[in-house]
C-alpha cells in the first residue's frame, strides 16, 4: 500500500523547497523501482508538493494576503487528494464540531500531511476539511506550526506557549500529529499567553502589507523595552492599537528578540537537544516511517 506524502512549504518557498519537501523527497527516494520489481515490493511512499502562492507580507505578491494564500493552498491540496487518492465525500460535520469527533469512527486515508510555518496551517486546514467529511490522514508532521496546541508534543518536549494563530489542530487528530517545535525562540509554534503576538497575528494575516510580521511586531514593541510609549513608524499595521499593559508589551518584545537572536524557526535542519540530537527533518522521517 502506497501512502501519499502531501507537503506544503513555508512562506516564500517554492513547492519543492524547504523542510516538508526534504522529508517528502527522502521518503520517496527510498523506493527503487528496479529492486521493487525484482522483489515484488510495493512502493511505500509517494511525494507530492502542493503548488500554492506561499505569500503574504508583500513578497512576492503585494495583492495576496497570508489568509488568501493559505486558502489557495487548502483548495489545491484537496484537489490533489481527489486526483491521487479518489473523490471526497460531501461535508457532514461543521467546523465547530470537529473537536467532538471520535478518532476510531474516522476513515483513514493513505495520506500523510507535512507542512512548515504557513504550510503547516495549510495542512492542518486540509486535515480539518477531511474531518468534516468523516476522513483523516494517516499521520501529520509539522515544523514551527502556528496551529500547535498547548502542552507536550509527540516528540516529548513542551515548548512554552502555543501556535500563534490560536487555530489549534482538532483534538481527534492530535494523537497522529507530530508538532516539531524548538524549545526557545520559536515564535510561530510557541507564542506565549503573556504577549500580544496572537492578537497581532490575527490582524496581520488579513493585510496586504509591505513589512514582515516579525519586523512589524518588533518595531511596535521596541519602545516598551526602553520604557517608552507609542512611537511606531508610519505604515506599521499595529500603529493604531491602543495598548495599556506595559508588562505584556515588554514580554512581547522579549519573545521577538528571542525569535530574532536564536533563529529557531529556521533551524530545523540542525541537530537539537530537545530532539535527542536529531534534526527536525529526521524527527519527521522517523515519525512517518515508524510502525
Amino acid at each position: 500500500m502506497t501512502t501519499l506524502e502531501l507537503t506544503a512549504s513555508g512562506t516564500w518557498a517554492a513547492w519543492d523547497l524547504g523542510y516538508p519537501a526534504d522529508v517528502g523527497r527522502a521518503l520517496d527516494g527510498e523506493w527503487d523501482p528496479v529492486l521493487a520489481e525484482l522483489l515484488g515490493v510495493e512502493r511505500r511512499f509517494r511525494w507530492q508538493g502542493i503548488g500554492y502562492p506561499a505569500v503574504g507580507f508583500l513578497n512576492p505578491d503585494p495583492n495576496t494576503s497570508y489568509d488568501e494564500s493559505v486558502a489557495i493552498g487548502v483548495t489545491e491540496g484537496l484537489r490533489l487528494v481527489e486526483v491521487l487518492i479518489g473523490p471526497l465525500p460531501p461535508i457532514v460535520h461543521a467546523v465547530e464540531d470537529l473537536d467532538d469527533l471520535v478518532f476510531d469512527e474516522l476513515t483513514e486515508l493513505d495520506l500523510d500531511l507535512i507542512g512548515y510555518s504557513q504550510g503547516a496551517e495549510v495542512v492542518i486546514r486540509i486535515a480539518m476539511a477531511l474531518l468534516q467529511r468523516g476522513l483523516r490522514p494517516r499521520r501529520i508532521a509539522t515544523f514551527g506550526s502556528p496551529c500547535r496546541p498547548p502542552g507536550p508534543t509527540l516528540v516529548g518536549n513542551n515548548p512554552p506557549g502555543s501556535g500563534i494563530s490560536r487555530l489549534y489542530t482538532p483534538k481527534p487528530l492530535r494523537r497522529i500529529t507530530c508538532d516539531i517545535v524548538r524549545d526557545k525562540g520559536e515564535m510561530y509554534g510557541g507564542a506565549r499567553e503573556d504577549t500580544y503576538l496572537p492578537e497581532f497575528y490575527g490582524l496581520f494575516v488579513k493585510a496586504e502589507v509591505s513589512i514582515p510580521f516579525a519586523a512589524a511586531a518588533l518595531q511596535w514593541a521596541m519602545p516598551y523595552v526602553a520604557g517608552g510609549l507609542g512611537a511606531v513608524l508610519t505604515g506599521n499595521p499595529f500603529a493604531l492599537l491602543k495598548v495599556v499593559d506595559l508588562k505584556k508589551a515588554a514580554a512581547t518584545a522579549a519573545q521577538l528578540i528571542d525569535f530574532a537572536s536564536t533563529q529557531a524557526h529556521t533551524s530545523y535542519h540542525l541537530p537539537a537537544p530537545e530532539f535527542g540530537g536529531r534534526t527536525g527533518i529526521q524527527v519527521a522521517i522517523d515519525f512517518l516511517t515508524a510502525a
